[in-house]
Parts: structure tokens; C-alpha cells; sequence
């Protein structure tokens, strides 16, 4: 009976086991797009610049990580008058080339960009996906990067989208050296977000099995989920967000977007758009969103 009931928590416990490196695969090793999806996404969205862009003078280069990789990067300066200078920073699974639809509306205003991939996004480098923990480091040395060869030319800016956006939350919580940023449908914390599509995918929502996932992505990634946290980050700030989010985003809540906006000490602002789906605020209205990027920016800046 003593054997029956032994063998019985070692199987429960390979199970469980089993379970939780399948999740913790599904994070750190989500899966991405390749360069041909991610065009055809843009393009169904009505909004690809990817011809335009192609006709620009763009510098290519390679920014060695601090972790041992190099990150993939273009800076486009702008002919003639400067007003200022953007970094882009893209979502999970895609690359640089989302970026480039949000890199239009700043470049056609006078403003150098850099466009560039995450790690293991892209042509960068880098095993694992932290969704922000190791990410915020490597802004930070495209930041320092551009500073030195290229400088900033005015203001500058930090653009992201979905977990672009949380990155550069959280790099902004390290006293980061931009004047302004925008984060276009960010994540509270990856936990939250985790627990959210756990329940949407799998119809369950149990943080004790999250918790045994953190635990694994730490003894083979390097983070634990916990430490991903934009709502903490967003309090240090003092240099205004504008935040962005879909009203019917189904992927990330804009419920989300609102506490993060709540959280954030002034200047800041919030741009909820109405119908608008997940990473979509663009394309649901153009014309709006630049006025309201725009007016932010030459009335906090």
C-alpha cells in the first residue's frame, strides 16, 4: 500500500512537471513570426509603409547586448530640419518591421528614428524571451548606443507596442534617459498577463501553477516572472507617457492600460480608442492617432 501511494505523488508530480516545462516553453520559447507573416499582417491592417520604407537611406547596424548577443538595428536619419529623435520597440514574436508603420508618422514630422530587434526576435541574438526583465537592459544600451555614435538631435522619444511597450516602461523605471515615451497597449505585469491568457486559453486561472512556471523559467532562463513588473516601474517615472490602448483589445485588457495610466505620477496622458482590437489603435484611426501623439508631445515637451 506504502508503494502504491509513493509511486502515486511520483507520477502526480511528473505530471506536474510535465505541465509547467510545457508553460514555461510556451513563454520563453514563444513562438515567432518570419519576416513574410509579419508583412502580411501589416498589410491586412491596411496601413503597411514596407515600400515606402524600402525607398529611405537607412544605416545598418550591429549593438553588442551586454548578454553576449548582438541586437539587429536600422537608424534612419531625416533630410533637412531635426525635431527630434524616436526608438522603436516592437512586440512579441514579430520584429523591427512593425515598427516601421509607427516610424512613418515620426520621420514625415522631422524625427531620426532607430528601428530594432528584441532578443531572439528578428536577426538579434539571444536564447530566451523575458518580456522586458533582460529587454529593458538592451534599450538601454541601444540608448546609450545612439547617444554616442549618432546623438539624440532634440527630444528624444521611446515608441513600443504590446510587450515593446512594457519594455520600455520598464527601462523608463531605471531613470531612463528618454524625454518622452508612448506605450501602445502595455501589459500591468507579465504575471497578470499570463494568468489572463491562461484563463482565456485554457479555462483556468491558478497562480500556484504560474508560480511553479516562474520557478522553472528561473533555473533556465535567468527571471522570474515576478520581477516583470510595469506598475511598479510606471510609479518612478517623472517624464510623461502617453499610453495607448484598444478599447476591445481581447489580448491585452484595456484595463490594463488604465491602471498603468492611474499608477504613473504627471505628466501623462491616455488615449483609449474606441473599437479598436489588440496592437490595432493605429489602423482603427490614423489621422487621430497622430493628433493625439503630436499634441502630447508639443504639450509636454
Amino acid at each position: 500500500m506504502q508503494f502504491i501511494a509513493v509511486g502515486a505523488v511520483i507520477s502526480l508530480l511528473a505530471i506536474v512537471f510535465a505541465i509547467t516545462w510545457h508553460l514555461s516553453n510556451r513563454v520563453i520559447n514563444i513562438k515567432t513570426l518570419s519576416p513574410e507573416e509579419i508583412k502580411k499582417i501589416d498589410e491586412e491592417d491596411g496601413i503597411s509603409s514596407l515600400e515606402w520604407y524600402e525607398q529611405l537611406k537607412k544605416e545598418k547596424h550591429w549593438i553588442p547586448s551586454a548578454f553576449g548577443y548582438n541586437l539587429y538595428a536600422e537608424y534612419i536619419p531625416v533630410p533637412g530640419k531635426v525635431s527630434g529623435t524616436v526608438i522603436f520597440s516592437h512586440g512579441v514574436t514579430v520584429s523591427h518591421i512593425t515598427s516601421i508603420k509607427y516610424m512613418r508618422i515620426f520621420y514625415e514630422q522631422g524625427y531620426n528614428c532607430l528601428v530594432y530587434d528584441h532578443r531572439r526576435h528578428g536577426s538579434s541574438g539571444g536564447r530566451f524571451t523575458s518580456y522586458g526583465y533582460f529587454e529593458k537592459y538592451d534599450l538601454e544600451t541601444v540608448v546609450n548606443w545612439l547617444e554616442k555614435n549618432k546623438g539624440f538631435c532634440g527630444k528624444l522619444g521611446i515608441h513600443g507596442e504590446s510587450m515593446g511597450s512594457a519594455i520600455l516602461l520598464l527601462y523608463a523605471g531605471m531613470n531612463g534617459k528618454a524625454d518622452f515615451y508612448i506605450a501602445d497597449c502595455p501589459y500591468t505585469t507579465i504575471m497578470d498577463q499570463l494568468l489572463y491568457r491562461m484563463e482565456v486559453e485554457y479555462k483556468i486561472r491558478f497562480k500556484p501553477l504560474l508560480g511553479i512556471v516562474s520557478w522553472i523559467i528561473y533555473l533556465r532562463a535567468g527571471f522570474h516572472l515576478r520581477d516583470v513588473n510595469c506598475l511598479e516601474a510606471v510609479k518612478k517615472v517623472s517624464k510623461p507617457i502617453l499610453f495607448i490602448h484598444g478599447s476591445d483589445d481581447d489580448y491585452v485588457p484595456a484595463e490594463m492600460g488604465v491602471k498603468l495610466y492611474n499608477a504613473k505620477p504627471e505628466p501623462k496622458e491616455l488615449y483609449l480608442v474606441p473599437n479598436a482590437k489588440h496592437a490595432k489603435a493605429l489602423a482603427a484611426d490614423p489621422e487621430r492617432y497622430r493628433q493625439v501623439v503630436f499634441d502630447f508631445i508639443n504639450r509636454c515637451c
